[in-house]
């Protein structure tokens, strides 16, 4: 959740019509409450959801809970997969490198980010990337 109002869709689901139409909930709670951190409209809102918020520590479910297990498995790219990944890195690179000479490390680190994410869904799996070609391998 990232603001108020995005509790809308989900008390309205649960109880549909008890918070009143969008635009109600969006003057009398959400805007309010982001924008003025109103006390009286953050304390009516906790009571009217109240019943249907349920907050557990972790201490109180850590005894229902099972022993945590990892298991890490770690598997090769194929070979086209790898030849995937190597061009979309030299890509990722190229323009990194320009986008840093243009306009210094400090302004183009968080296009680093998207990068990573790039990378990371070339190796999950390469049809998760809309601009490249599909391919099968065995």
């Amino acid at each position: 959740m990232n603001n108020t109002f995005d509790l809308y869709s989900q008390l309205n689901f649960v109880v549909p019509g008890m918070f009143g139409s969008r635009e109600f909930f969006k003057r009398t709670y959400a805007d309010p409450i982001d924008s003025d951190r109103d006390p009286v409209k953050i304390k009516l809102l906790q009571k009217l959801t109240a019943p249907f918020i349920l907050r557990r520590t972790k201490e109180q479910v850590a005894p229902d809970l099972p022993e945590k297990t990892e298991l890490v498995l770690w598997c090769d790219m194929g070979m086209q997969q790898r030849d995937q990944y190597d061009d979309v890195l030299g890509q990722i690179r190229s323009s990194i490198f320009l986008e840093i000479a243009r306009d210094g490390f400090e302004r183009s680190k968080l296009s680093i980010i998207p990068g990573i994410m790039k990378l990371r869904q070339v190796c999950n799996s390469p049809l998760l990337l809309p601009d490249q070609d599909v391919f099968c391998e065995d």
